[in-house]
């Protein structure tokens, strides 16, 4: 009884090994913020004040599918807190592909671009929701963490250029961003 165990046991490990080497799966998780590993320079401009310069916490969710030998498209949500001049948090959801510059999605160098909607509340006396336009264009290194002992994990910092635009006309007229996201990783089976 034991032997057929193992032999299951083993032609499991076989037949995961063998399709986990294809990586046609992947996810991004990114909690900068929350360690200060990220540099995120704003400018915002909101109706009624001058431009203000902020940051913020961001947790970002992204899973990606290949769809191509060199090509992903991917789904994100995320949620922004922002704590420097006023008490409001977002939720957003948005789509887009990634362009990968080789096969061996652990080591390439790639570009992204992704397009959504987010919805921000702000709280206290300047209560107001909004509903923005987002759109991020990305540029980014995956380098994969065998050498420590995790084979489908890499390290995938990145640089993002992006652009906020209401599309309700509420508190924020439009906000413009360049992210240096240093501590993002991706799991890719």
């Amino acid at each position: 009884m034991k032997k057929k165990v193992l032999l299951a046991v083993g032609c499991g490990l076989i037949a995961t090994s063998a399709w986990a080497q294809q990586k046609n799966h992947m996810f991004d998780f990114n909690a900068d913020s929350i360690v200060q590993g990220t540099l995120n320079f704003g400018k915002t401009k909101n109706r009624g004040t001058h431009a203000d310069n902020g940051s913020d916490l961001k947790l970002l969710l992204n899973y990606a599918y290949r769809v191509a030998p060199r090509m992903q498209v991917g789904v994100r949500t995320n949620y922004v807190k922002d704590s420097t001049k006023y008490n409001s948090e977002g939720w957003g959801m948005e789509v887009g592909a990634i362009w990968n510059f080789q096969e061996d999605f652990m080591n390439t160098a790639y570009a992204s671009v992704y397009l959504g909607m987010q919805w921000d509340n702000t709280y206290g006396a300047l209560a107001s929701s909004d509903e923005i336009r987002k759109g991020t264009l990305a540029v980014g290194k995956r380098v994969d963490l065998k050498v420590f002992g995790l084979d489908h994990v890499t390290w995938s910092p990145e640089i993002a250029l992006q652009a906020l635009n209401s599309s309700t006309g509420s508190a924020l007229d439009y906000a413009h961003s360049i992210q240096f996201r240093f501590l993002q990783f991706s799991v890719l089976f």
